[in-house]
């Protein structure tokens, strides 16, 4: 555990073994300012399907890599001050193919290509998105294509326009990307990703959930009826407190993921205290609309807290999400059953809850305590979940990169 930095917790199926700021600015140790809003476990490119314990993540204006094993920073990168970077991507770096590389994107005009087994970055201009005269412009998802290598989808929302831009990079120079197709989606991007057994692409966006169908050969020509892809129809869960459907107009979806290894898709919709599970290959297509046949339920937080996602283990057929107080709902999804039962939502398996903690360093320097209801606290609004097949980590608004181990 870091100095100044000590935990309680009843035992559980992940313990917490630390508590990292390694995005602190000026390696401040009471920064509770800067926020980390992306993270992702490194791909093991020997054993395919697998992860290893570097962790990338995204907070301020910098990008690090742990090892969660040992809590050591092994590679850090600043971009410029201001700069807010929001989302990263692994990939394999094509010319040398054990090695990986990182792409991180944000508020700023390039996207940077990382590559940690030799500190090299490259920027890259997106065209389309650099020309924009908005102040307001960020890239709020990056995502490889799992087979064409040189394939990445940067998803971008601005005042006036929202897109996923399929584009194509050169491996021998990264800062070659060229557009491939644009992808416009109806409102502000949150977030996307891709389903590989489907070959669809998914956005969760401020009205709901789109998607386009990408089987085909990205690098062909995509027609217009496939570039403005269709939207999913969202069930409408029963209300908690009244036992009836919900009555309400909010359709924000603020996450949504590709449960690898199954044919099933996973999205949250805000304020309905649930997330939402359906099989791809079991739903049919109405007037450009995907109407889901099986789905289930999953109870979660039914607080107005936004940007909470997703994150999903395919080993252990584990998903989890966390909340607005420090908490990670987690769900044990290895005998799940679709149904189109609304009136039925099921608990997490466990919630990890924040433990108690004595940080020092802000208690001296800002006089608060971070997650301690009995004094002026500092809510860990977790922003993202992630998992390997031993860790699990949660990444929060409060500039703290939090490491569990399952037992």
């Amino acid at each position: 555990m870091s100095p100044g930095l000590h935990t309680e917790v009843d035992e559980q199926v992940f313990r917490p073994v630390e508590f990292l700021r390694v995005h602190s600015i000026d390696d401040n140790k009471s920064d509770i300012q800067t926020e980390i809003w992306h993270s992702a476990f490194q791909p093991d490119l020997e054993n395919p399907g697998k992860l290893t314990f570097l962790l990338a993540t995204c907070g301020g204006n910098s990008v690090c890599i742990t090892d969660v094993k040992t809590s050591t920073v092994k590679y850090k990168f600043k971009a410029e001050i201001g700069e807010k970077l929001f989302s990263l991507a692994w990939g394999t770096n094509i010319s040398h193919s054990v090695n990986s590389i990182l792409a991180v994107g944000g508020t700023g005009k390039q996207i940077y290509f990382i590559s940690p087994n030799d500190s090299s970055v490259e920027a890259a201009d997106l065209p389309g998105y650099t020309n924009l005269r908005d102040n307001q412009r960020a890239i709020a998802s990056l995502i490889f294509h799992p087979s064409q290598l040189d394939v990445l989808f940067c998803g971008f929302s601005s005042k006036k326009t929202s897109q996923i831009l399929v584009s194509q990079f050169d491996p021998s120079k990264l800062s070659n990307l060229k557009v491939l197709h644009k992808l416009s989606c109806p409102d502000s991007l949150i977030q996307a990703d891709f389903h590989v057994t489907s070959g669809t692409l998914f956005c969760a966006h401020n009205r709901g959930l789109h998607a386009w169908d990408l089987d085909c050969n990205l690098l062909s020509k995509i027609d217009d009826d496939r570039s403005e892809g269709y939207s999913i129809t969202l069930p409408q869960p029963m209300d908690k407190t009244t036992g009836m459907l919900h009555n309400s107009t909010e359709t924000m979806v603020d996450s949504v993921l590709s449960l690898r290894g199954t044919s099933m898709v996973a999205y949250k919709i805000v304020t309905f205290g649930c997330i939402v599970i359906f099989d791809v290959s079991d739903a049919e297509m109405k007037n450009k609309k995907l109407e889901p046949k099986s789905f289930h339920m999953l109870e979660h937080d039914d607080s107005n807290d936004v940007y909470l996602y997703l994150g999903w283990e395919p080993e252990k057929k584990i998903l989890a999400c966390g909340d607005g107080s420090g908490g990670v709902w987690v769900y044990n999804l290895a005998n799940l059953n679709l149904n189109s039962d609304i009136t039925f939502s099921t608990p997490p398996s466990t919630i990890l809850k924040w433990p108690k903690l004595k940080d020092e360093y802000v208690e001296i320097d800002r006089k608060v305590t971070v997650g301690c209801k009995n004094r002026k606290q500092l809510s860990n609004f977790v922003t993202q979940v992630c998992m390997n097949q031993d860790y699990l980590v949660s990444v929060t608004r409060t500039n703290f990169i939090c490491v569990w181990k399952g037992n």
